[in-house]
């Protein structure tokens, strides 16, 4: 058994992961948590996916306009047009820290597998994780929502994606750093952090080396159009595509 537990500026909750073997139960009889014993595998029943859709559950969370000309993407307008054109039975896989909460609050899991994350237990988990997703449910729409800070710890992942044509929509949140740590470090009370950003780092650029089709998105004209299109056959992709798409940070970070 292993305890993990991550630094939260919120309430913490333990999570104990279970290890059937004989070694495992004798270490985590030394702790706090009392004495375990192997259960049998007999009286254990498989889970039983739960069947049709989830309807969705209005949030109170009031729909993004597209913004006024020269004012920048928000994440918030990017997940409002998911939520739109996404269907139900999309596999969203997500490492956008940052941004997670506003995610949360606009594009709803609605089938089993609709919503998978790492709850930044692995770094760089987002990207090579959507392409194992398509590869063992070719017949579900994936798209995969990534901060482009996340994105850049398994980028070489674009390479298997292109290689074994899983067609995945990546789509970048490109802010031009590892927006997270900026305001972890603000809500810390550290002020302006002295880590520099990466705005001259192309994703796009990045993934066509890799040999994945990719697109910089610089409007919300341009974005709505392009998930208009792609997006009703995304079910069918045969390649992968990246959307390198420019948004500001979220100014502020809760839960």
């Amino acid at each position: 058994m292993r305890i993990y537990s991550e630094e939260s500026f919120g309430p913490v909750l333990s999570i104990i992961e279970a290890d059937g073997t004989d070694h495992a139960v004798e270490i985590a009889n030394d702790t706090e948590y009392g004495r375990l014993g192997r259960r049998d595998p007999a009286g254990q029943r498989p889970v039983v996916p739960r069947p049709g859709t989830v309807p969705i559950v209005n949030q109170g969370t009031a729909p993004m306009t597209a913004p006024d000309p020269g004012e920048p993407l928000r994440p918030a307008h990017v997940f409002d047009l998911l939520a739109r054109l996404l269907p139900a039975d999309a596999v969203v896989v997500e490492e956008t820290p940052s941004s997670r909460p506003e995610l949360h609050r606009r594009v709803p899991a609605r089938t089993p597998l609709g919503f998978l994350s790492a709850a930044a237990g692995g770094l760089g988990f987002g990207l090579p994780a959507a392409v194992g997703v398509k590869l063992g449910a070719p017949d579900r729409p994936v798209v995969a929502v990534l901060g482009d800070g996340s994105s850049l710890y398994g980028i070489q992942g674009l390479w298997s994606a292109a290689h074994y044509r899983a067609g995945v929509l990546f789509v970048v949140l490109a802010n031009g750093g590892y927006a997270i740590m900026d305001r972890l470090a603000e809500q810390a009370g550290h002020g302006k952090p002295p880590w520099p950003g990466f705005t001259e780092v192309s994703v796009s650029a990045i993934a066509a080396g890799f040999g994945c089709p990719a697109q910089r998105v610089a409007s919300h004209d341009e974005l709505t159009r392009i998930l208009a299109e792609v997006v009703p056959s995304l079910a069918d992709l045969q390649a992968p595509l990246l959307l390198d798409v420019e948004v500001a940070p979220d100014p502020t970070y809760g839960f």
